[in-house]
């Protein structure tokens, strides 16, 4: 079912909800569940968890979170437990990027591209 990712503390650690009915069409009730992940080291700023995305080459989750200076990368094997892996984009010096997020958009060539925000 539908999970949603949230920041909690703005620097401290992002967690995950679990809708507690799949089939209601507006997904009025959720239940928190513990921490999923840490901030990321040595970063000032840590929000905005991004839509997360599966990657059938490695077996991994991606999720992009908004850091100092970056857009940072966590990834997971289960959904569940979520480890800092690295900026995405940025040097991780400067103000935080707001939101970053990714969508895997098609060329007119057909070709799958990834397009970063």
């Amino acid at each position: 079912g539908p999970v949603l990712s949230y920041s909690v503390q703005c620097n401290s650690y992002f967690g995950q909800a679990i809708s507690n009915d799949p089939t209601d069409r507006l997904l009025l009730n959720w239940t928190a569940n513990h921490k999923t992940g840490s901030k990321a080291p040595h970063t000032g700023g840590f929000r905005d968890p991004s839509a997360a995305w599966h990657d059938p080459s490695d077996g991994l989750w991606r999720q992009l979170l908004a850091c100092s200076g970056a857009a940072c990368i966590y990834t997971s094997t289960d959904f569940e437990q979520w480890s800092y892996s690295g900026h995405a984009a940025g040097t991780g010096i400067g103000p935080t990027w707001e939101m970053p997020d990714l969508f895997r958009v098609q060329s007119s060539l057909g070709e799958d591209l990834m397009f970063f925000k």
